[in-house]
């Protein structure tokens, strides 16, 4: 079958349709071309295909870099020229905020991008290999163009990716200790064991606090991480998550202080506290909320010395206790980066009746992303500007921050 394609949508699908009028998702096309696709799955309102030859193809495609592109799992628009990937992003963003009501005009979404290539200082390895495309075989690479330099060292250390086929997965990250770090995991008798938990040892804080059994920390495990971002040293475990580029994560942290700042801040979804201890200098007090309680006991180390209150609780049981509290605090200003499925149903409703002057929203799903923007519009927020943050060049892949005012 051949059709034309049409607009890049999320996912990294271009639509077209049959000559029925059926609408197709393209994997692998670019908008304006002409190719020749197989179908693979086949839906009541839509189908699914894959390009096997394009005939008429786009100005801006381009050869991929990578030598096990298509095999490897990652990197979905690596046949698109790299400055035409951000374009490409950018309208996915559109396309979401448009169908969800929300109509801005081009100088209200600005593009923040980076490093185009080696960047990315995070990966898990499954058996000693990235994921194969659409299967759960693992790719064993020897080098990869989006990978920093260090990451590629430990790649290509065969004695260590040799060891790494016996483990289900296995964490690296971008420090001066990566392959030290490997080779102590690999020395581990029980790759599963948590070795989060040390309920013994407690973590010195500022401030006052709630922590909860199982949550301290254990200083003496290899899967500390320590890295530097604007200009504060961040501690988490490195098989738990966090940001795989460190230069956009710099860049975003800049962008989040500028006219952000009171006495009380709200940090829901908080992880290790990494947006909070960017913000450290804008608030007087914080409040953490994140159900992970591994990832809030590096927040608690993180946020030594701040004043603070930690919550191991889940978005939506910290609502039903605030609602509780007879003289809550008031909160100044929010800080909110949900998981992909966006913000739990309670805290969307609780935020949009919160009367929180400022809200700093960041997402890394457009969909879930323009979904609780068009609530939090709606019930009286004025989103005066969106960042299109260009985290993962060569995939399809959208981080945005929102910046709303009441």
């Amino acid at each position: 079958m051949t059709v034309v394609t049409q607009n890049m949508i999320f996912g990294g699908y271009c639509v077209s349709q049959n000559d029925e009028g059926k609408k197709i998702l393209v994997k692998g096309a670019l908008p304006g071309e002409t190719v020749e696709v197989k179908v693979t799955s086949n839906k009541k309102d839509y189908d699914e295909a894959l390009v096997v030859n394009v005939i008429k193809s786009s100005p801006y495609r381009t050869e991929p870099k990578c030598a096990y592109y298509g095999t490897c799992g990652g990197c979905n628009l690596q046949y698109a020229d790299d400055e035409y990937q951000t374009e490409l992003r950018k309208s996915i963003l559109v396309n979401a905020l448009d169908r969800n009501g929300i109509k801005l005009s081009d100088d209200k979404i600005e593009c923040v991008s980076g490093s185009k290539w080696n960047y990315r200082s995070r990966f898990v390895l499954h058996n000693g290999g990235l994921m194969e495309n659409e299967s759960n075989r693992p790719v064993i690479v020897q080098e990869c163009p989006v990978a920093t330099a260090a990451v590629n060292d430990v790649l290509q250390n065969a004695e260590l990716m040799q060891k790494a086929k016996n483990f289900d997965k296995l964490h690296i990250f971008e420090d001066k200790t990566s392959v030290n770090y490997c080779e102590a995991v690999l020395k581990e008798k029980n790759q599963n064991k948590k070795i989060i938990g040390n309920k013994k040892k407690n973590v010195k804080t500022g401030g006052k606090r709630n922590i909860y059994e199982g949550t301290n920390f254990s200083s003496s495990v290899q899967s500390l991480a320590q890295i530097e971002v604007c200009g504060n040293r961040m501690n988490f475990d490195v098989r738990g998550f966090f940001q795989s580029n460190l230069e956009m994560l710099e860049k975003t942290g800049e962008i989040l202080k500028k006219n952000f700042y009171g006495e009380n801040l709200l940090d829901i979804y908080s992880g290790g506290g990494t947006l909070s201890l960017i913000l450290k200098d804008n608030f007087k007090n914080f409040t953490l909320v994140e159900h992970n309680r591994d990832a809030l006991t590096c927040a608690e180390i993180n946020l030594s010395g701040i004043s603070h209150e930690s919550y191991g609780l889940s978005g939506a049981k910290w609502v039903e206790l605030y609602k509780s509290q007879k003289n809550p605090l008031a909160y100044d200003a929010l800080v909110i980066d949900p998981p992909r499925s966006g913000m739990e149903k309670e805290v969307l409703s609780w935020i949009c009746s919160s009367e929180i002057p400022r809200i700093r929203s960041m997402s890394c799903d457009p969909v879930t992303h323009s979904r609780d923007l068009a609530r939090l519009i709606q019930s009286g927020y004025t989103l005066q500007k969106l960042y299109l943050l260009d985290f993962y060049p060569q995939t399809s892949h959208i981080e945005s921050l929102a910046i709303l005012e009441k």
